[in-house]
């Protein structure tokens, strides 16, 4: 081998050895990084974007009916009752079952003519029948059958 041709060999080394140095630093470097983050974990969000990001509004949780045994408690939850029935969110079943049950109760009068003014309604607005209508009145009136 003469010298010129050994001459370009040593060149092409040289070439690849700084090529693959700086493949090895490159490597080290993403390295680091990747480690760095998995050890420190995510970085900390900043308060400007922690003031920006908006949270839900609260849903408004409506009172529960009062359990007072009222007609006005009546009322409501009968109402309410044939709404989720025309709703179809709870069976014709379902809606006779509950409906039986918070009629069995007793009901205490408060301010008669309001009173029967709601036996009316849920009359009128078909949350009860003919029949249902009578046994609250005559609950309110305290009239005994």
């Amino acid at each position: 081998m003469d010298k010129l041709e050994l001459d370009a060999r040593v060149a092409r080394l040289e070439r690849r050895s700084s090529h693959l140095t700086a493949l090895v630093i490159l490597m080290g470097a993403i390295l680091a990084c990747v480690l760095f983050f998995a050890l420190v974990g995510r970085p900390d969000v900043s308060p400007v974007y922690a003031t920006t990001v908006a949270t839900p509004a609260p849903v408004p949780m409506l009172p529960p009916p009062p359990a007072d045994g009222s007609m006005a408690a009546l009322h409501q939850q009968l109402a309410t009752l044939r709404e989720l029935r025309d709703q179809d969110l709870i069976t014709e079943d379902e809606w006779h079952a509950k409906k039986d049950r918070l009629l069995a109760a007793p009901v205490k009068a408060s301010d008669l003519r309001s009173d029967m003014e709601r036996v009316r309604e849920l009359f009128d607005q078909k949350a009860i029948c003919e029949g249902e209508r009578d046994t609250l009145k005559a609950k309110l009136l305290e009239i005994d059958e």
